[in-house]
């Protein structure tokens, strides 16, 4: 009995399992579309919440036309919708609907004209097609269109937009002046002249879009040309850039059509230029990528025996890292300035000599000290390295880059004694 009861179980958990891997590989369904009609459940679906659906069968009501699904906020709801808009959680549409009524009364369409002539209402059947009415005059104005809210931000569809109920359209107008005009009302980073507009970007900037960047007047229009003629237009503003100077042409129309505006508009893409450092100290020189226009970092330039680094040079001047852009290829060279050394001296016998100071790597000249019966061969370093001669001269330039003790070098004078016989017999 116990095998059987542990084979059952055994059983029952790897249908659990395959039940749960089926399920995992067909995807989880947990996203609730519910349809509501009047305020009661109608239908409900579930979906992965994007994609196709379909619909259910429309319902009905008795005296009423059903008009169609929708989301909360009014928008239809449409087999395509979740398609478009995507969701991630339970969602309810709604049915609405017109009273058969409706569609046997007549709809009046007001026209509301500030400042201008009048306009005739019309009065058309349920679902139809507002006639659009002949342009009223106002002077020096001109008609814009018709909205339906007297702030004029929602203009009205004359081709689609059918009416099942009442409706006020308001005219908008525009004076001829602003109609007309072609004015510049944003330049982002854009230097406006009488025909000319110039901008400079990036290097790492390859593409440049005119449109987030320059605007006209609200009722004008801007394109933009590959050519003066206007024959290559740049869709949607987006212009490729290379490095220099990008040449374009800007043409803005008046809303009436009839006043037009070229410039030309020149996009600076900056370059990219070799600095190179040369350290003149026996170290390989190398190089560094900078934009054009910005600041290069000073370095260090290490360091040369017998020698203090002053500064770093351009053309024999100093170059000014925190102020001085660059704006082409160059070569800054390491200027060092040598180091002076103090040369103190063991007579070896001799005279006393004061310190005295050389340079490194340049020549020099010591004194000649003073000691009886001796003959002066030169100063010599501590391991015998000889570095002048008898005069005191160098024999090459000095290359001891720290404080050195240096030694006379003496010879014993010989003297030649002679003897005159002066004995008479």
């Amino acid at each position: 009995m116990k095998r059987k009861a542990s084979a059952t179980v055994l059983v029952l958990i790897l249908v659990l399992l395959l039940s749960a891997t089926l399920i995992a590989c067909n995807g989880a369904v947990d996203i609730t579309l519910s349809f509501i009609v009047d305020g009661e459940v109608y239908h409900t679906i579930d979906t992965k919440g994007d994609g196709l659906i379909t619909l259910p069968t429309n319902p009905t009501k008795e005296n009423y036309v059903f008009d169609g699904w929708f989301w909360e906020d009014g928008r239809p709801f449409t087999i395509n919708s979740l398609k478009d808009t995507p969701i991630s959680e339970d969602l309810s549409v709604y049915a609405k609907w017109h009273s058969v009524e409706d569609e046997e009364n007549d709809i009046t369409i007001t026209f509301t004209v500030i400042g201008g002539g009048a306009v005739p209402s019309q009065t058309i059947g349920y679902d139809g097609l507002i006639n659009r009415p002949e342009n009223p005059v106002r002077a020096g104005h001109i008609l814009v269109g018709w909205f339906t809210d007297a702030d004029c931000t929602t203009r009205w569809d004359f081709a689609n937009g059918k009416v099942r109920t009442d409706i006020i359209l308001y005219a908008k107008w525009v004076s001829e002046t602003d109609m007309n005009s072609v004015e510049i009302v944003k330049a982002e980073g854009i230097t406006v002249g009488s025909d000319t507009l110039k901008t400079t970007v990036a290097a790492a900037q390859d593409k440049y879009k005119v449109f987030d960047n320059l605007e006209a007047n609200p009722y004008a229009t801007i394109k933009v040309y590959r050519d003066e003629q206007g024959s290559q237009e740049i869709k949607l503003g987006l212009i490729d850039l290379v490095a220099g100077d990008n040449i374009n042409y800007i043409m803005i129309t008046s809303g009436t059509g009839t006043v037009n505006k070229l410039y030309t508009l020149t996009i600076h893409r900056n370059f990219m230029f070799d600095v190179t450092f040369n350290y003149n100290n026996g170290n390989s020189a190398d190089t560094t990528k900078v934009e054009e226009g910005k600041l290069v970092s000073s370095r260090s330039a290490g360091s040369k025996t017998g020698y203090t680094f002053d500064k770093w040079q351009y053309n024999g001047s100093a170059w000014a890292f925190d102020t001085v852009k660059v704006i082409g290829n160059m070569t800054l060279d390491a200027k060092w300035n040598a180091n002076n050394y103090t040369v103190s001296f063991d007579t070896n016998g001799g005279n006393f000599l004061n310190n005295t100071t050389v340079t490194y790597g340049q020549d020099f000249e010591l004194s000649v000290p003073v000691r009886e019966h001796y003959t002066f061969l030169g100063w010599e370093t501590a391991d015998g390295t000889t570095l002048t001669d008898e005069q005191g001269n160098s024999i090459s330039s000095w290359d001891i880059p720290n404080e050195t003790n240096l030694k006379a070098k003496w010879e014993l004078k010989t003297y030649t004694i002679s003897y005159t016989d002066t004995y008479d017999a």
